[in-house]
């Protein structure tokens, strides 16, 4: 009998696989290439089960697999900051199969100082397009040659040049483009991000509290045998249950621990992060919505979202309140971290 547990390191090929299977039509193996598919659960659940596994459920199947998940976070600001972790420890491993983003472009070893900023440049530089053109003929071109040498009769000149009725003739279309992908991987700061539409809506103009004070998100997918069966309603409010936890845990730490200035100066950097990392889901959870997944908006209203951001070509935002910390378990002040 299914049940819902805690995320356990051993769940990372199911959740990769539940990922990849509840993937929205574009990014589907019919629509998108294999690079896509592998890159996928490196953007929407590595990152959240390897830095906050406290605040990642899954649904067991009753016989240890998993066939569905709620995974997250209680504060997006404080996860970027250690982000740097899930780059070293996971991205970068040759055996995830990700590290060829950042090798295929490396330098040689002999120009010191110059190989990282190389090969990570277009990672840090401008946001990649989502989508790009391909030749859809191109595969099917290859496949049909019929003149021994890899070309279709009349699709070439004397002097090996593509001709032009061949060119106009060819097919193309949009597909996801993998390099996106990639660079969402490795930058926290885009990642997760509180999006901006290029056109406000009149919700988000309205919007109160304002979006960035929802610091929790989350994504939810179950295998298509376990949806429709109340599982969704119940991963999502064991989310909410632990992501309170782990607030009220660090407001606890902090008010039992008052650094004066002393001792602050001698607190070694790494104590200072953790204690500057500690989760504070402010006004509660934001999530984001593509176009193309519009049907699941009933399902979030149910679940207590609403929506404050849509636009047709940009996509949803909603979000779901999470009553504050009562006052005896409310971090001080100055332990809270600033947005960034």
């Amino acid at each position: 009998m299914a049940f819902i547990r805690g995320y356990r390191e051993s769940d990372k090929e199911d959740c990769g696989f539940i990922c990849r299977e509840t993937l929205p039509p574009s990014l589907s193996p019919a629509q998108a290439s294999s690079r896509v598919q592998l890159l996928a659960p490196y953007v929407w659940t590595h990152q959240f089960t390897y830095l906050s596994p406290e605040t990642c459920h899954v649904l067991d199947d009753g016989s240890g697999r998993a066939v569905g998940y709620c995974i997250g976070c209680p504060d997006v600001h404080a996860l970027t900051r250690v982000y740097g972790r899930f780059v070293d420890d996971v991205l970068l491993r040759e055996d995830e199969g990700v590290v060829v983003v950042v090798t295929s472009s490396r330098r040689p070893p002999d120009q010191d100082g110059e190989e990282e900023e190389e090969r990570m440049a277009w990672v840090n530089g401008a946001r990649v397009p989502w989508m790009v053109e391909v030749d859809d003929d191109a595969a099917a071109a290859a496949a049909a040659a019929a003149d021994g040498e890899g070309r279709n009769k009349g699709a070439w000149t004397e002097d090996g040049k593509e001709s032009k009725d061949e060119k106009q003739k060819k097919k193309t279309r949009m597909v996801t483009n993998p390099k996106a992908l990639e660079q969402l991987a490795f930058r926290p700061d885009l990642l997760l991000a509180h999006p901006t539409f290029s056109k406000p809506t009149l919700d988000q103009q309205q919007q109160h509290p304002p979006l960035p004070s929802y610091r929790a998100t989350m994504h939810i997918d179950l295998l298509p045998g376990y949806q429709g069966q109340g599982w969704g309603r119940k991963l999502i409010d064991t989310f909410v249950e632990s992501v309170v936890r782990a607030a009220s845990a660090a407001a606890a730490g902090s008010s039992h621990r008052q650094i004066d200035e002393e001792e602050e100066e001698k607190e070694d950097s790494s104590a200072r992060g953790r204690r500057d990392n500690r989760p504070d889901y402010g006004s509660g959870i934001w999530i984001g919505v593509s176009p193309e997944n519009r049907k699941v908006l009933p399902f979030y209203a149910r679940v207590g979202f609403r929506l404050v951001m849509n636009d047709d070509a940009e996509g949803v935002v909603l979000v779901r309140d999470i009553p504050p910390l009562p006052p005896s378990a409310a971090p001080a002040a100055a332990a809270v971290p600033a947005p960034v």
